[in-house]
């Protein structure tokens, strides 16, 4: 593992068990055990446990405790309000209506590429593509186009937030 990576020495020495606990654990891809938490973080499995136990109560992960063993994972209304939050932050409403131009004419992009209404039904096309280069390719665009939409709705609140207070 290297020093400045998640879980590495410099990332150990410079950061703290529950800022370290906190950046793994949410921005894992699939819910996550303690002990796989534990590990990437670097921090013992009882801190990590007491620290995501902690991180649940305030509503910044989900806590599926029927799976054995139980797991973790970022709560999407936390995630939505922080790309909400960063997107006001660091943006004026004229370059938030820019970027709104832009996710939308890349889903016309996709849309008349593909004849296709959403990125859902063009994963659809993976099973029929002749082959593996085209399929990765369709598989691609469909993530891409599916992390547009979102970005795009969230893009469209923070202007929505903007128009409600002018």
């Amino acid at each position: 593992m290297a020093d400045n990576a998640p879980g590495g020495g410099a990332w150990s020495e410079q950061t703290n068990s529950f800022d370290r606990i906190y950046t793994v654990a949410t921005t894992v891809p699939r819910p996550t055990s303690a002990a796989d938490i534990s590990a990437e973080a670097g921090v013992s499995e009882n801190t990590t446990r007491a620290h995501l136990d902690c991180l649940v109560k305030i509503g910044v992960l989900l806590k599926h405790d029927r799976e054995n063993p139980t797991t973790y994972e970022p709560d999407p209304l936390y995630t939505r309000m922080q790309s909400l939050r960063e997107l006001l932050n660091e943006n004026d409403h004229g370059t938030l209506r820019e970027l709104r131009a832009e996710l939308e004419d890349k889903i016309e992009a996709w849309h008349s590429e593909y004849n296709v209404e959403s990125p859902e039904l063009l994963r659809e096309r993976i099973n029929g593509s002749a082959d593996s280069e085209s399929a990765c390719e369709i598989r691609r665009d469909a993530n891409d186009w599916a992390l547009t939409r979102y970005r795009l709705d969230i893009v469209k609140e923070a202007i929505s937030i903007y128009d409600s207070l002018a």
